[in-house]
Formats: structure tokens, sequence, C-alpha cells
């Protein structure tokens, strides 16, 4: 394997007010609360995620008119502090990265890490799909994720 930047892994964390079972839950079984299709989906405004929290698990949109566009497959879970999974939303699954979630419980605060790795099976989009995905984690993640876990605690 190449050692070049494009293949390095990305990192994205965020410390939310959530203790980790909390938190793990707002990411898995209430991820329709918080991501953003209106920008981050197969179909568009609308689309509604969904994430089946077991090994083999299916994570993947429900689309306005019904349809199911797959992102990726739970490949391993340890409920609250792990879990990792393929990514390949709106491509087929043999050019799927991998992403993997810690939930690091302190206090009464969790830091959720998300690592995102496998960029060299997308060759020459390595470094451009890695950028987007920089960008993009980072909204997902860092300012929707986050905001939700607010929101929940507020509401707690």
């Amino acid at each position: 394997m190449k050692s070049s930047p494009e293949y390095d892994p990305l990192v994205v964390s965020v410390t939310v007010p959530l203790e980790a079972p909390q938190a793990f839950r707002l990411f898995t079984a209430g991820m329709d609360r918080w991501w953003p299709s209106e920008g981050h989906s197969v179909t568009g405004l609308g689309a509604r995620p969904v994430f089946e929290a077991r090994i083999g698990g299916r994570i993947y949109e429900v689309g306005p008119d019904g349809s199911r566009h797959i992102w990726g497959t739970v490949e391993s879970i340890d409920p609250p502090g792990h879990v990792a999974f393929s990514w390949h939303p709106g491509r087929e699954p043999e050019s799927a990265q991998h992403v993997e979630i810690a939930f690091d419980q302190r206090g009464e605060e969790t830091v959720v890490t998300l690592t995102h790795t496998g960029w060299e099976i997308l060759g020459d989009r390595a470094t451009e799909t890695r950028s987007g995905y920089q960008t993009g984690w980072s909204l997902v993640l860092g300012q929707r994720f986050a905001e939700a876990a607010r929101r929940e605690k507020t509401a707690s």
C-alpha cells in the first residue's frame, strides 16, 4: 500500500454532552434525527437514513418514493463503545471504504471519534473523495450530530 496523504485515515472527533450509551443510540437508532439528508444522501431531500445496529445490519436510506439505497454494512458492534461498517453510499459495495466510530465516555460527556479508511480502493478518485469527506464528516458529525446531542440532553 502506498504511503501518501490521499490514503491517510481521516479522523474527526466531537465531544457531546451525553453518556456513551445515549450517544451510541443517537448515532445508530437515532440517525434519522441528525443525518443531513438534504445534502448527504443518494436521493436528496426527504430521504430517511436507517441504521440496523447489528453485525450484518445495513445502513441505508429510504428515498421519498420508498426506494432503498444501501450505504454500508455493519462489520462489528460493541455497544456502547464501538461500531464499524463498510461505507459506499451511491456506489457499488466493491468500492466500499471502512468507517469506525468510537464512543469514549468522559464523565457525563462522550468523545465520539470517527475514523474513515480504505481510500486506496478508489484509485485516482482517492484524493478528491477524501477531501470531500473531510468537509462532509466535519459537518455531519461535528455539527449535525453534536447539535442533535445537545438537543437530546436539553430534552432529558
